[in-house]
């Protein structure tokens, strides 16, 4: 290669590969659910979607293309969450669901040219996913970022703040433990 493309050469070409190959059938997942939907009020999420989200998001963050990973995490986070409260998706979910699946197709389309650009709309979409979901799901914490004091974060953020906390001790106690290590050991 010329040794101006140094963008590209972040990617891992073969990871690039495995995910446009498996991307392909997971966009299919996102089209047939999208077409049973045409029409219906409502439509039951199927195994088959949330298996093409949760393979996307994975597979986009391991290669490494954030723009997808981006979009497609919360989205599947939100149908994790109405399959587990036995909720249908309805018009705006199902919307959401294309918009997707537009950013998917979009995002392919950039792999060879600019992986890593942002998809033009992620934000308003992020927006109106995060909306949707504190409007449903009200008791759930919000994505990251998005918390009021007032309120105090729950769920996963509770978790996730314990981890750190425990991290940050041991981290404070590292010169402790060593030195008592070295102790031990002379």
């Amino acid at each position: 290669g010329e040794p101006e493309d140094t963008e590209e050469s972040e990617l891992d070409p073969t990871l690039m590969d495995i995910f446009r190959s498996e991307a392909d059938s997971h966009l299919e997942a996102l089209n047939t659910f999208l077409a049973d939907a045409e029409g219906q009020e409502t439509v039951d999420y199927t195994d088959n979607l949330s298996r093409a989200l949760h393979t996307l998001k994975g597979s986009a963050h391991t290669a490494g293309i954030e723009p997808i990973a981006h979009v497609t995490a919360p989205m599947e986070k939100f149908v994790k969450r109405a399959r587990a409260a036995g909720d249908r998706a309805d018009a705006e979910v199902i919307d959401l669901i294309r918009r997707v699946r537009d950013f998917v197709q979009v995002g392919l389309e950039h792999l060879t040219s600019d992986p890593l650009t942002p998809l033009e709309g992620t934000d308003d979409f992020l927006a109106d996913l995060r909306n949707l979901h504190q409007e449903r799901y009200p008791d759930e914490a919000p994505p990251a970022g998005t918390t009021t004091p007032e309120t105090g974060a729950a769920g996963d953020n509770s978790l996730i703040s314990i981890f750190l906390n425990e991290g940050i001790e041991q981290l404070l106690d590292a010169d402790q433990t060593l030195e008592q290590w070295l102790e031990g050991n002379t």
